[in-house]
């Protein structure tokens, strides 16, 4: 998450919204989706955005084998 809290162009607005990001053992972002929406079409979109703009992600630590690992994070946006 630090990497998305660095990211100074992070969407405006006011809402939760709840992302399932896919994620490779490289950081490298795979798939990014909105499992539930703030329901603001244009907000949703630009978190998608967001995210994606913040790949790569750091790898995985040392000792995490599997190739790719899911993640569904609440997003908050106040």
């Amino acid at each position: 998450m630090t990497q998305l809290e660095r990211n100074r162009s992070r969407p405006r607005g006011q809402g939760t919204a709840t992302l399932r990001l896919v994620i490779d053992a490289n950081g490298h972002l795979q798939n990014a989706r909105i499992l539930m929406g703030t329901g603001q079409s244009d907000l949703d979109h630009a978190i998608l955005a967001f995210v994606e703009s913040a790949s790569p992600y750091p790898p995985a630590p040392d000792g995490l084998t599997r190739p790719v690992y899911n993640f569904d994070l609440p997003i908050r946006l106040r």
